[in-house]
């Protein structure tokens, strides 16, 4: 810990963050997608952008895993991007700190009259220091007609870093139906999770110790849009302005 962090240091800290940041950043941002009617995510000026393939998209009423709509597709049964998020280096730092990604799949009952609608997910990651991956996931196989299916992607394998430029979570299916129809599904609530783990607060450039490395990663977190645990110093799970006189405490070994 650093116990004679001076004035200066203060004062070029704050100063840094009201010329840099406009506004907090909640823990709720960890929800990617909510499809509450948007494709809104919580980047600044980042929308989920659907992908070649998808012939028509809607937002439901039927797949909701968590407020009042999910969002529809009906494609084709060849392999093909759903949607893609392309969040730069905020997407980056959360997928970094959490462990796993949660969404809920669904394909209406009966839909095209037979039921017989079949589809498999498939969650890819990639972005500066890490190339086009494929997430392990908890289920990947087809889920049960008029049912909402939890699958959970792993983020351990994820090799981005807090310092990564560009970064992408890309949402892929392959699937058909027996009479040639195209296929209808819904996607909802997407989720960053992470486990209950012990944090090192003030730890911002996740070092293990912290120092003056950690100013500019923390200034860095509140500029980015993005959330960290290790940046909510007063543990209110809210990263803003608040936290500014605890982290200088932590520095100072307070």
């Amino acid at each position: 810990m650093i116990q004679n962090l001076s004035r200066l240091a203060f004062a070029t800290l704050v100063f840094s963050v009201m010329a840099l940041i406009s506004c907090g950043t909640s823990r709720a941002q960890t929800v990617l997608g909510a499809f509450e009617n948007d494709l809104t995510s919580p980047y600044v000026g980042v929308d989920w952008a659907i992908n070649g393939g998808v012939t028509s998209t809607a937002f439901v009423g039927y797949g909701v895993s968590e407020g009042a709509s999910a969002l529809e597709f009906t494609k084709g049964g060849t392999w093909g991007d759903l949607m893609m998020l392309n969040g730069g280096n905020a997407l980056a730092i959360d997928l970094v700190a959490h462990d796993s990604v949660e969404f809920d799949v669904s394909v209406p009952a009966g839909a095209n009259g037979d039921g017989g609608n079949w589809l498999q997910v498939f969650v890819v990651v990639q972005g500066d220091g890490m190339g086009w991956a494929i997430l392990p996931t908890s289920a990947a196989g087809p889920p049960v007609d008029g049912t909402v299916t939890k699958i959970t992607a792993d983020l351990s394998g994820v090799t981005l870093t807090n310092s990564s430029t560009w970064s992408q979570l890309i949402f892929i299916n392959q699937g058909g139906d027996p009479d040639g129809s195209e296929i209808e599904m819904t996607i909802d609530n997407i989720t960053l999770v992470s486990a209950t783990a012990s944090v090192l607060l003030g730890d911002c450039n996740l070092d293990d110790a912290v120092d003056f490395a950690d100013i500019p990663a923390f200034i860095a977190v509140l500029q980015s849009g993005s959330f960290l645990d290790q940046a909510d110093c007063n543990e209110d799970d809210v990263v803003n302005f608040s936290d500014i006189p605890d982290f200088i405490e932590i520095l100072q070994g307070g």
